[in-house]
């Protein structure tokens, strides 16, 4: 439910008022607080039970609300308050205009009674709640009795509270609130319906946001927003305190920069510049990037915090693709996160998430955060090089191969060559046509490195090229093994397939350029100009010769038992092969086989 923000009348036309007439400042989280069921967000099975038993006459003696701060809960039970005891009611719209409404709004109802449990959660307060009851409301319907933190009370107060909670006289209801269920005693919990408030998504908390940003008149980008419901964590009141604070700071108009600074948010593109060193390999970088982090002065906790969070998304993107809503992005940060985690991998994700996981508690006891993250930095380097145990294996039972582990997987079979048409006997021969009196026909040759693409007489060697950027930085180097290169009138074109978009926006960034450009100089001279671009759409992967089925199975199975590593780890670990696949995962199903 999103209903519009209704206003309590003396808010409405202006600041609120004392009772000498001093307008005083009211923030945000007051005065937009939900004066009717539809104002409440991220709550609506809550919303719907509460106003379904109203209407069918179906209220409860005993309520308890559960969740984190900020949530609802005590806005939810003032206004079960004020829709019992609304003079139009009982009704799930209370009108807000009665007097019972309104004094529920300003909290001076005579027959509400809020008590903090922190504060009375002794047993004589509890008795003195109890003779209280006795007594008939004043003028409304109910006494409702709204206990706060009611985990706060002894065991001695609940004890003393079980008997009237369990048979409260008929004009008294109990709507008990806390954030720690597990200190509630069950006795307690069987004697009340009970509601768990979960934490508002960051969706409905941005709406919330931009909708209060209109009323207010402030000047906010979706960004801004964004990082205000990321740091709020679920809860509303800390969205519209972090959202007073960044107003306090700027006024009514705030750039993204400025909102980074109040909230202490680390932006995105930090974590992704250190990502983008550990996953390329390179150690240096990802120590330069968290010297840098320092030096702007971020908490390491929070730094540690928020790469433990992207490692997250990346990981499930990774798992379930990009169509999920188990991610909290746009669809358009969502797609490049995806490209992200394709090319880092699964396998290699959840081991950094996984010492990443460990990082954040582990830098609350040491005395030395800066040198724990350098070390983690460093061991995650090493895990995301890892080649996964699937793929050594893959390695290991891949065709033809009889000693140690290949290096790359084994090239493409030749497309079969079309017979050249019949000219006469002084036609020229193309490459792998036979003459007719060669015995021994030349194979045609295969087709060109589309890396070393030449045009116009321009040389382009693309290994010196790639020589010359691994010395400046390595990582470049290693994207550029993803791009199809040209070299046409003086500029140098640099193609990568679409599945590779992530390597293409890496070599943009600023030094990566720099360093690019300082390489081309070196080896192509100067005056030669930069244009990086992505292909139209990826290319087919390469497919293996066809092979019999049978004839596979067994080749597979023969040369899986005379590799020298599955050798050596069946003398070590015993056991049997029970599931080989070739090495390229997209083959047919039909190429895997189980031995019992």
């Amino acid at each position: 439910m999103h209903g519009h923000l209704v206003l309590p009348p003396r808010f409405s036309g202006g600041p609120a008022v004392t009772g000498t007439g001093v307008p005083h400042f009211q923030v945000l989280a007051r005065r937009y607080r939900p004066q009717i069921f539809p104002d409440v967000i991220g709550q609506d099975t809550i919303v719907r039970t509460l106003t379904n038993a109203i209407t069918r006459d179906r209220i409860a003696h005993a309520y308890l609300f559960h969740g984190t701060r900020g949530v609802g809960k005590t806005t939810m039970a003032r206004l079960l308050a004020k829709a019992l005891n609304c003079a139009k009611g009982p009704t799930h719209e209370p009108c807000n205009a009665c007097d019972s409404c309104r004094e529920v709004t300003g909290g001076t109802a005579v027959d509400v009674l809020e008590i903090d449990g922190a504060s009375h959660n002794r047993v004589d307060d509890v008795r003195d709640l109890q003779e209280s009851l006795n007594y008939q409301p004043v003028r409304d319907r109910y006494r409702v009795v709204i206990i706060d933190e009611v985990h706060m009370l002894s065991r001695s107060a609940f004890n003393a509270l079980l008997k009237t909670l369990e048979e409260p006289p008929g004009h008294v209801i109990f709507i008990l609130a806390t954030t720690e269920l597990e200190k509630i005693p069950a006795t307690i919990l069987s004697r009340c319906q009970h509601f768990t408030f979960r934490r508002v998504s960051r969706a409905d908390l941005h709406r919330h946001l931009e909708k209060i940003a209109g009323l207010e008149k402030l000047k906010l980008s979706a960004n801004s927003l964004s990082m205000v419901a990321r740091q709020a964590a679920g809860s509303v009141r800390d969205a519209l305190s972090a959202l007073d604070q960044v107003v306090s700071f700027c006024g009514a108009e705030a750039a993204d920069a400025d909102v980074e600074a109040v909230l202490g948010s680390l932006p995105a593109a930090r974590v992704d510049e250190l990502l983008l060193h550990i996953t390329s390999g390179n150690p240096g970088g990802a120590l330069s990037a968290l010297r840098a982090s320092e030096d702007r002065g971020d908490d390491p906790a929070r730094f540690a915090e928020a790469l433990l969070l992207r490692l997250r998304d990346l990981s499930v993107l990774a798992a379930v693709g990009v169509d999920t809503d188990l991610v909290e992005a746009s669809a358009e940060e969502r797609k490049e996160l995806a490209a992200m985690a394709e090319q880092v991998g699964e396998d290699a994700l959840v081991r950094l998430f996984q010492m990443a996981s460990q990082l954040e508690p582990a830098l609350r006891h040491s005395r030395h955060p800066r040198l724990l993250m350098e070390l983690t930095a460093l061991k995650m380097v090493r895990a995301a090089d890892l080649t996964p145990l699937s793929e050594l294996a893959a390695r290991l039972m891949a065709p033809g191969v009889t000693g140690s582990l290949p290096a790359a997987s084994p090239p493409p079979s030749p497309r079969p060559q079309a017979p050249p048409a019949n000219t006469g006997a002084g036609a020229a021969r193309g490459p792998g046509t036979a003459a007719p009196g060669d015995s021994n026909p030349r194979p045609a040759p295969g087709p060109a490195n589309p890396s070393q693409t030449t045009a116009a007489g321009s040389a382009l060697d693309m290994d010196r090229l790639r020589a010359a950027v691994e010395n400046r930085r390595p990582a470049v180097a290693a994207f550029l093994e993803h791009a199809e290169g040209a070299l046409v009138d003086g500029v140098l074109h640099l193609t990568f397939q679409p599945r590779h978009s992530f390597f293409k926006k890496s070599v943009e960034m600023p030094a990566n350029v720099e360093a690019l450009q300082q390489a081309m100089r070196e080896v192509l001279g100067d005056g030669v100009t930069l244009r990086l671009g992505l292909a139209e759409r990826d290319l087919p992967a390469p497919t293996p010769a066809p092979e019999k089925e049978a004839d596979q199975r067994r080749r597979l199975l023969d040369d899986a038992r005379n590799q020298p590593a599955v050798r050596s780890l069946r003398n070590v670990f015993g056991g049997e092969i029970v599931n080989i696949q070739p090495a390229d995962p997209r083959s047919d199903a039909g190429s895997r086989e189980t031995e019992s």
